[in-house]
């Protein structure tokens, strides 16, 4: 999946046209196939490997390319880039059970909660907030101390070089949602280890 996120970024900055990573993959596949027919005929040709189950093998990059274009952006907006971002369950799913997937997983301040929708414009503070709730970002000493707040996560996500400093309270736009979203794909790269290092440490 990280992969395909830095595919998009490339995509998104550099003004390729719309493709599917799909289609990529495919193409990539058959040349790798015609490689191996020119090996000899006695040599057994491995199968090839086939996407996980329940793994989405797409990306809507024209999605993103929509987003950049908004000067306005919604929470539902958030949630789908999160979503995608963290591969998670509800990705298919519409914004209002991406919004009660998010609610249950307590990536939003506890104070907007009794007004949060969709449609709900998105603020600075609070798409800090949830991205640092998603990336499980530590923080330094105050964050340790007194918790996860809108302040805080900004700070924190500035920091990090993943936000643009400003008011908790501006309403972001779709180009800023879709830098945050490239540059937490980067950090999740650079912080995690890939899943087959997890696997072996864990045995």
């Amino acid at each position: 999946m990280m992969k395909r996120l830095k595919w998009l970024a490339l995509f998104l900055i550099a003004g390729f046209p719309q493709i599917s990573f799909a289609e990529f993959s495919v193409q990539e596949r058959r040349i790798e196939e015609e490689k191996r027919a020119n090996l000899r005929h006695t040599e057994q040709v491995a199968a090839p490997k086939k996407e996980p189950a329940g793994e989405t093998p797409e990306i809507d990059v024209s999605y993103f390319r929509e987003l950049l274009s908004k000067r306005v952006i919604y929470i539902a907006d958030a949630c789908k880039v999160l979503a995608i971002l963290t591969e998670a369950d509800c990705r298919a799913g519409d914004a209002r059970s991406q919004l009660l997937y998010f609610k249950d997983k307590k990536i939003f301040p506890k104070n907007i909660l009794k007004d949060l929708e969709p449609d709900t414009p998105l603020r600075k503070g609070v798409a800090a907030y949830m991205f640092a709730a998603a990336l499980h970002i530590k923080g330094g000493v105050v964050l340790t101390l007194f918790g996860l707040n809108q302040r805080y996560a900004m700070s924190e996500l500035i920091y990090e070089g993943l936000l643009y400093p400003g008011d908790e309270h501006d309403i972001i736009s779709g180009t800023e949602l879709v830098l945050l979203f490239t540059g937490a794909a980067d950090y999740c790269a650079a912080t995690r280890p890939p899943k087959a290092a997890q696997t072996k440490d864990a045995r």
